[in-house]
């Protein structure tokens, strides 16, 4: 995984659309954002929240990010079915632009594992270098991926801090043969941070087995981001 850019982006959807915007990301959006430059890493469903869609892309540089989002969003592919799209969403406004840490997305993303937890971690003040500390020993695990807040493509992005304060971000797949584990030292990590970490299951498209079933009678301002 050579991107130098990674954007988590977690999506509200309207109650009930969540499979139909999934399955429309995959079948129209997924081709359109490789041709213009992006790498789609995953397209994931909440466990534990109905309506919430987390997905992943990645840019080669934080400095080709616009460019791309430019060719994405003024491509033939947006235009055709940007409107529908936007009539399944109804909140676009949490994302993170992170940079790899430690691990490899690559193995930890494994196509054979449908699903995954992903863990967001809030640490106190002056406390991220001992929360990463240790977090890193997992992160040598195949299946154990880090992520940092990127300074670089924040203030590329106009955004001086990261909303709500700097994190750390834990990714592991979950197989019959890796089941999810955080590190032992979860008690220590917490008293580390704000918050005992957000914790999500995360359920892949393959495994959800989506249709695609867009309403066309909502309608809604353009996304774009």
């Amino acid at each position: 995984m050579g991107a130098a850019l990674i954007e988590l982006r977690q999506y509200r959807c309207r109650p009930g659309q969540r499979d139909a915007m999934m399955a429309m990301f995959e079948h129209h959006f997924r081709p359109a954002y490789a041709q213009a430059g992006a790498r789609i890493l995953g397209s994931f469903a909440a466990q534990e929240q109905p309506d919430l869609w987390v997905w992943l892309r990645a840019f080669d540089t934080p400095a080709a990010r616009p460019a791309v989002l430019e060719r994405f969003y003024g491509g033939a592919v947006w235009r055709q079915h940007g409107q529908a799209c936007n009539a399944l969403l109804a909140d676009t406004r949490e994302a993170r632009l992170l940079r790899l840490h430690g691990g490899c997305l690559d193995q930890a993303l494994d196509a054979s594992a449908s699903r995954y937890v992903l863990r967001l971690w809030r640490p106190r003040a002056a406390r991220r270098a001992a929360v990463l500390q240790a977090l890193e020993d997992s992160a040598r695990d195949p299946g154990y991926a880090l992520l940092l807040d990127c300074p670089v493509a924040l203030a590329l992005a106009g955004q001086r801090r990261v909303r709500r304060g700097p994190c750390v971000l834990s990714l592991q797949r979950w197989t019959e043969a890796i089941p999810p584990a955080i590190p032992a030292t979860e008690e220590r990590l917490t008293a580390l941070c704000h918050l005992p970490p957000l914790c999500l299951t995360l359920q892949a498209l393959s495994a959800r087995q989506a249709t695609l079933t867009p309403n066309p009678d909502s309608t809604e301002g353009a996304h774009r981001g």
